[in-house]
């Protein structure tokens, strides 16, 4: 059976057609997929700046590459805080620990309604006030979060 012209024509639109619509759908899953990506980059992100220190008290042992923060001040307006893993301090990596100590909860704020904990963030210490007065706190991502005298607590 011999196709005529108009059989032929027909045909090459039909492909030229699925062409473009396949070519179509695979434009638009690669930018549904790096916006997937950045989106998860966002929140796999674990190392802090040394800008991202100004909001806290901390104390930096420079043996050990640690940053321990003491207390949240809330140094600006923002509502979602995250708290890293690590922070680049002059471009050496410090691990984060968290360590509440006698001067009140360590966070005493009325801005802040998310924290997200960011990694595998070290927690040290007594977790009775930790979040006094945050008014308007609505959600806290642990994460992967290490607590250290958790059995202490529980006794």
């Amino acid at each position: 059976m011999k196709k005529t012209s108009k059989q032929i024509y027909f045909s090459f639109i039909f492909i030229m057609a699925s062409i473009i619509i396949l070519t179509l759908i695979i434009s638009l899953n690669q930018n549904t997929i790096i916006k997937t990506e950045e989106k998860l980059e966002q929140y796999t992100t674990v190392i802090g700046t040394q800008n991202d220190l100004n909001e806290f008290r901390y104390v930096k042992d420079d043996s050990q590459k640690t940053v321990t923060l003491k207390q949240y001040y809330g140094n600006t307006t923002t509502e979602y805080l995250n708290i890293y893993e690590k922070y680049d301090i002059g471009g050496v990596k410090y691990t984060t620990i968290i360590e509440k100590d006698d001067q009140g909860g360590f966070f005493e704020d009325n801005i802040i309604t998310k924290i997200d904990f960011c990694g595998n963030v070290k927690w040290k210490g007594n977790l009775r006030h930790f979040f006094h007065n945050c008014k308007k706190l609505q959600s806290i991502n642990f994460g992967n979060i290490q607590y250290e005298g958790i059995l202490e607590e529980m006794r």
